[in-house]
């Protein structure tokens, strides 16, 4: 068939060799459709609780099992599954008493995610949509506060890439809207309010493969309501705001392999009632004073 085409468009046998070896080229060289991931994250200082005698406080170290399907050249689904290992501290201050800890493992909530590219051109630069989905599956917990957390979400928004013309970076912006669903537990119902969020950041292409990106993020909840039997026992008057700043490097070493790490430092969040509001957020992430990840994506289909 090759020999007849190339017959009747008058092609050389060395013009049709190039063109299969670019061709052989382009394929070996295609993004694989189905990626497999694994990220590895620790946050240190979830559910900090400090009196004049004690001192008690999480670390939790999280593995990311997930994968990400390229359903078309602007759009891709993505899935990701937690599994936690959680060391609890507690240091007290009183003479005759002993530190303590203690060891715990449970899964966290799946996450399924979609991502598509909306305008490629405007005065912002790309604009993509975003949406992610918060399943409850933890399970193996032996706090009974986590049977709030596993509450199902909705998170969605838009997001926006802007090259800067005759230069290496670039600027990042995002904004976002967290829907969050009341759970319920022995006649206890816990409503975490929904969250707004926003970032503005800015990127560097030292090199084609390594590109830092700092981005300094605002996220803002609504009011806390708790209820037992119908009946309110806490409804807070007022949301609170959090402000993160977060550093992060991608280096993808080939269209089927990437790296990357990032970290959430927290900045400033408010007080609620006397004390600090990071569990109102309802996810672990918003509780530690700072989380660190380190990734890597493989594609094989």
């Amino acid at each position: 068939m090759s020999i007849i085409v190339m017959a009747v468009l008058g092609l050389t046998q060395i013009t049709f060799a190039q063109d299969t070896t670019r061709m052989i080229q382009k394929s070996v060289s295609k993004k694989k459709k189905v990626s497999l991931s694994l990220d590895a994250q620790f946050i240190d200082g979830v559910r900090d609780f400090e009196t004049a005698t004690l001192h008690s406080f999480s670390n939790l170290t999280r593995m990311f099992l997930g994968g990400e399907y390229l359903f078309s050249d602007i759009s891709k689904f993505t899935l990701r599954f937690p599994v936690v290992f959680q060391k609890d501290n507690v240091d007290f201050s009183i003479p005759g008493f002993t530190s303590t800890s203690s060891d715990q493992f449970f899964t966290d909530r799946l996450r399924l995610g979609a991502e598509g590219k909306l305008f490629l051109r405007t005065v912002l630069g790309r604009i993509s949509w975003f949406t992610e989905g918060y399943l409850p599956t933890m399970t193996g917990y032996k706090n009974v506060e986590y049977r709030f957390l596993n509450h199902p979400a909705l998170a969605y928004g838009l997001k926006n890439l802007m090259p800067i013309a005759g230069s290496h970076v670039f600027i990042l912006g995002s904004v976002g809207h967290i829907m969050k669903f009341e759970k319920s537990f022995r006649d206890m119902e816990r409503d975490y309010g929904d969250e707004l969020a926003a970032s503005f950041g800015a990127g560097y292409a030292i090199l084609p493969l390594l590109t830092p990106v700092v981005r300094l993020q605002y996220s803002y909840i609504f009011p806390f309501k708790e209820t037992f039997k119908s009946h309110i026992i806490r409804k807070d008057k007022k949301g609170a705001s959090a402000v993160h700043v977060a550093p992060s490097l991608s280096v993808p070493i080939h269209e089927n392999l990437a790296v990357r790490a990032d970290s959430r430092v927290l900045i400033h969040r408010d007080k609620i009632n006397g004390g600090d509001a990071g569990h109102l957020w309802g996810n672990f992430e918003d509780e530690g004073d700072y989380a660190v990840s380190l990734g890597i994506r493989v594609g094989i289909i």
